[in-house]
């Protein structure tokens, strides 16, 4: 999820994911804790020692796959991403929801 204090941390969800199922997945950072939403609802949260930082003189972000330099290789997604929005600081609750519930109009509606 984050490069932290020398090494990457991962942050799951505690329930098991269904085959073939559309879900919005946010994952929030407030300077010390991570919390990771699943369609609007808090699957897990993780306190974050150290700065948020950078490999050699490189921020990295990885979305569907490990970053170089991460421990595990070999570890892509194997499915779709409908969309993606990186924020420049952390959504609050009510935010996290109301894009879940956006999300979840547009599956519906069949506009993907």
């Amino acid at each position: 999820m984050k490069y932290t204090s020398g090494s990457w941390r991962d942050i799951y969800s505690l329930h098991k994911l269904k085959l073939n199922t559309p879900y919005h997945a946010t994952v929030t950072y407030d300077g010390s804790i991570a919390y990771f939403y699943l369609n609007g609802l808090l699957q897990n949260y993780m306190v974050l020692n150290g700065t948020m930082g950078t490999t050699g003189n490189k921020t990295v972000f990885a979305l569907g796959g490990n970053p170089s330099g991460s421990t595990i290789s070999n570890n892509w997604f194997k499915g779709k991403i409908y969309s993606c929005a990186v924020y420049d600081r952390a959504l609050n609750l009510n935010e996290v929801r109301n894009n879940s519930i956006a999300a979840k109009k547009i599956r519906i509606e069949g506009n993907e």
